[in-house]
Formats: structure tokens, sequence, C-alpha cells
């Protein structure tokens, strides 16, 4: 159960996310939530159980990607503890997201669990509304494989889509209202991720109470299909309602027990995170 769990939410931390961004009122803000320089680790746990950690960075410099500015952002996770003992697991994302649409122009990423490896590049052309995908041999200088996938207008990476995620006006929205947004990933297009905005609570942190924006990611379940979730509504995500909109908290509802996701440290934030007094 601990290995099955930690690897659900591993994509849950990085596909959550494709549930973000409707085409018309909830598009991102001008200014972003984030800045180059952001550092953010996260500990993945089962009850007491330590499974891993999860780091997220912004570059510093930004770069240059078919000639547009982009934000370079690293995503790693690598399992640890017993978890460990019983698969050895060290994914790497990066994505390079245009600094002023927030779309993504080139997606890597680098899996390696147990045996099992995947070494990827993904450009986007969003001009004709295709992904063109190469997986390569473990150099990332030989190419094994090439493909070319239609997608759609602000199409999105699992890892663009997180920091998209960070600039939507929470301030337009209502609880139970749906959020929508189109994602490519592993080869395939899902065009209408839907989340649900819960609401607004307080959360106690390593930091101290924080006022957070919760939303839900839907789940599909199929009463037929055997599943590990408790429910379409299992995970909840929870991003500090201030200035940095940091992802603090997500949490996984299992059908035996929860696995969290929970920030123990960060730096490089535009504003200190706001702690309740």
């Amino acid at each position: 159960m601990i290995k099955t769990s930690y690897l659900a939410l591993f994509a849950l931390f990085l596909t959550a996310s494709f549930q973000a961004i409707p085409p018309t009122d909830n598009t991102p803000l001008p200014t972003t939530h984030f800045q180059p320089g952001e550092r953010l680790t996260y500990k993945v746990h089962y009850g007491l159980v330590a499974a891993g950690l999860v780091h997220m960075s912004v570059d510093q410099a930004l770069h240059t990607i078919n000639e547009h500015n982009c934000y370079k952002i690293d995503v790693h996770g690598e399992s640890q503890g017993l978890l460990y003992v019983f698969l050895k697991m060290k994914n790497s994302f990066t994505s390079y997201v245009d600094t002023h649409q927030l779309i993504p122009h080139l997606f890597c990423r680098e899996i390696q669990e147990g045996t099992y490896r995947k070494y990827e590049k993904v450009t986007f052309d969003h001009l004709k509304q295709q992904a063109h995908v190469a997986e390569f041999d473990p150099s990332f200088t030989t190419v094994t494989k090439q493909e070319t996938f239609t997608t759609l207008p602000q199409v999105q990476d699992i890892v663009s889509q997180w920091y998209t995620f960070r600039n939507i006006d929470f301030r337009k929205l209502q609880a139970g209202d749906m959020l929508y947004s189109p994602v490519f990933f592993d080869n395939i297009l899902h065009p209408h991720f839907a989340t649900k905005f819960v609401g607004r609570r307080k959360l106690k942190t390593k930091f101290g109470h924080v006022k957070t924006i919760v939303v839900a990611p839907i789940i599909p379940i199929h009463s037929s299909a055997n599943t590990i979730f408790a429910n379409e509504n299992a995970v909840e995500l929870f991003l500090s309602d201030d200035a940095n909109k940091l992802p603090l908290k997500i949490k996984v509802n299992l059908i035996m027990g929860a696995v969290e996701l929970d920030l123990i440290e960060y730096a490089g934030t535009k504003t200190p995170l706001a702690i309740l007094k």
C-alpha cells in the first residue's frame, strides 16, 4: 500500500495541476505569483511513515527556447526510507515556461523507477497546435523514437500547469465552481481536466497557521474499476491565500489511510509566507 500510495501521490502532485484554467474568465494574471530563484521542498509520508522528498525550483536565470524568454522550472522526486527498500525511484521533470503567456515550449523528463527507465523531450508548437515527442537513450544524446501529436490552444504540461494554476484569480470564484484546462502528458492530450474550487480553510503547517485556498482535482472512478482512492474527491490541494499562492499541502485520501505531501522548506518567494498570529 505504501508503494502504491506514494506512486499515486507523486503522479497527482504533478498532474493535479491539470485542472486549472478555463478558456474565458480565469486566465492567468499578468503578474506571476512566483519568481526566478524560488525553491520548495516537500516531505511525502503515509501516516507516520516517511516515503520521500519532492523538490521544486525556478532557475535564477531566464532561458531562451525557440526565441521565447522562459522560466526553467525543475521538479525532482525520490523515494526514501521504507519505500526505498521496495522501490528505488528518482524522477526529474523540467519545463521551460513562456514568461509572458505561461505556456510551455519544452518539457523534459527522466524516469527511474526500479528497473524502468524513460528519457523524453516534448517540444510544443503552439502556432500549429502540435507536440513533438522524442525519446532518448540514457545519455540523452541519441533519439530512439519520435512522434507528433495534435494539441489545443493554451495546452500545458504537468509542470507548467502547476505554476499557471497559482496565477488564477480566485477572488472571482465561488465554492463549488469548476476549472478546466487542456494538458498533454505521456503522449495523451487531456482536453478537459476538471478541478473543483472547494473554498478557504485555515491550515496548520510547520511554519504556523496559514489561510489557504483549497481545490480538489476530480478523479474519474468507475464502479467496475479497481482503485486505491477513497472517492472522486479524494485529493485536496492547499495553496497559501496570499501573494505567493504557495502549494503548502497535498492530501490524498485512500481506501486505507491517506498519503500527504507537506511543504517543509521554502526560499526565494516574492513575499514572506503570511502566517496568522
